[in-house]
């Protein structure tokens, strides 16, 4: 009984914490990542120097990057007539209905 607890134990700690070590020294090692520190100093280089950008470059990057996921939600609205307008309209005609059936 001793025995397979030990063999057991012993594999949970090869499978947990020594070949998860192992394997980030390898490919820390294999490929150069720069560190957390130098990621953030440039993401904010980068966020700080776009309100430098004329607004006409940045909007067209900006909706080229979301107008075909937006242009498609859009149609699936129209197509299920669950756009905002419709729901609106919907509401405006309850309201109406029960307005004509309530009690004076």
């Amino acid at each position: 009984m001793g025995a397979i607890l030990s063999t057991l134990i012993g594999i949970w700690i090869l499978l947990a914490v020594i070949t998860p070590v192992t394997g980030r020294e390898v490919i820390g090692r294999m490929v150069s990542v720069p560190s957390g520190a130098d990621i953030v100093m440039n993401q904010r280089e980068v966020v700080n120097s776009a309100w430098d950008l004329p607004t006409a470059q940045t909007l067209t990057a900006w909706h080229t990057f979301v107008a075909p996921p937006a242009l498609l939600e859009r149609i699936l609205q129209l197509l299920s007539d669950t756009y905002v307008r419709a729901a609106i309209e919907n509401e405006q005609r309850v309201r109406e209905c029960h307005a004509q059936t309530a009690p004076i």
